[in-house]
């Protein structure tokens, strides 16, 4: 008899601590660990000579914000858009990283350049792709392809753009 109050006791107190979580905790996407919890991954248009920033971000909970940074000397706005679900978050991830193994990075800007940068603060990373949309080659061919991927989470991606 003892033990089995143990056993509610300890499943009471499980659950009871698991509906006070913050967001951090209970959202977390089940393809992060530890070490990546504050992982950004940004997408879009850039302008070399401008040195700017237009596109989206998704984080570690799966949301999706429109990201404007108009200079380097300026900090960039944040707008949420939509949550994905976890599942489309890991997967994305997922091949994210497989393609940063693949061709860990690309610099070939044109004006404008589409990019994509993955940072994860904790680990000191930062990965920041360039490259010019109007030429497909070996380097950026799998960059190119991600964010055509990429883009499909957005909704009303075109009407967002030009919001620029």
């Amino acid at each position: 008899m003892f033990k089995y109050t143990l056993i509610v006791l300890f499943g009471l107190a499980f659950v009871l601590s698991s509906c006070g979580s913050s967001r951090s905790e209970k959202d977390q996407l089940p393809c992060i660990n530890k070490g990546s919890k504050n992982f950004t991954l940004r997408w879009g248009e850039y302008s070399p000579s401008k040195e700017s920033m237009v596109g989206y971000e998704i984080n570690i909970y799966g949301d999706i914000s429109f990201y404007n940074k108009p200079n380097n000397n300026t900090q960039a706005t944040v707008e949420f858009i939509t949550t994905i679900p976890k599942e489309d978050v890991c997967r994305i991830l997922g091949l994210t990283n497989n393609i940063l193994l693949k061709t860990q990075a690309t610099y070939a800007p044109g004006e404008p350049s589409s990019f994509l940068e993955y940072t994860i603060p904790e680990q000191s990373v930062f990965i920041r792709s360039v490259w010019n949309p109007k030429f497909t080659n070996h380097g950026n061919k799998d960059f190119k392809a991600l964010l055509d991927t990429l883009n499909l989470l957005i909704p009303n991606a075109k009407e967002l753009r030009n919001k620029k």
